[in-house]
């Protein structure tokens, strides 16, 4: 990724008014919930890892990201593991997540009907929050 476009793409996930209210809706809805002490969490699609900043309050975290650069800049973020890869071919076992957030995401893979298979076999007990 352009070091631009990512320096952007970084100012945005941190500022932008859209973000900033995603994450206190999504922390404000996972608070509602009990998730299991130690739990193993997923941010499929994590971008730049921003959002793993607060879903580390809830578990050990780790996401998977497409574009490697943005990867890289999750990763430095020292919240979990960060796999490059796609939703589509996630590189886990089944039952690996207690927890597992998808943000703005789905609509963008070239076959979300693979995807959200894909997503609903990594989880250790099938419970979904919608948001």
């Amino acid at each position: 990724m352009d070091q631009r476009l990512m320096k952007v793409m970084l100012d945005v996930d941190e500022h932008h008014w859209w973000y900033r209210g995603r994450r206190l809706i999504v922390r404000t809805e996972l608070d509602r919930i009990t998730i299991p002490a130690g739990a193993r969490v997923l941010d499929a699609g994590c971008g730049s890892g921003r959002m793993l900043e607060e879903l580390v309050d809830y578990g050990t975290v780790s996401g998977i990201e497409l574009d490697p650069d943005a990867a890289a800049f999750a990763t430095s973020r020292g919240r979990g593991e960060v796999e490059v890869g796609r939703l589509e071919e996630l590189p886990w076992e089944p039952a690996t997540f207690d927890l597992i957030t998808c943000l703005d995401v789905i609509e963008h893979t070239p076959d979300d009907r693979r995807t959200l298979a894909e997503l609903r076999r990594v989880p250790a007990g099938f419970s979904a929050l919608r948001l």
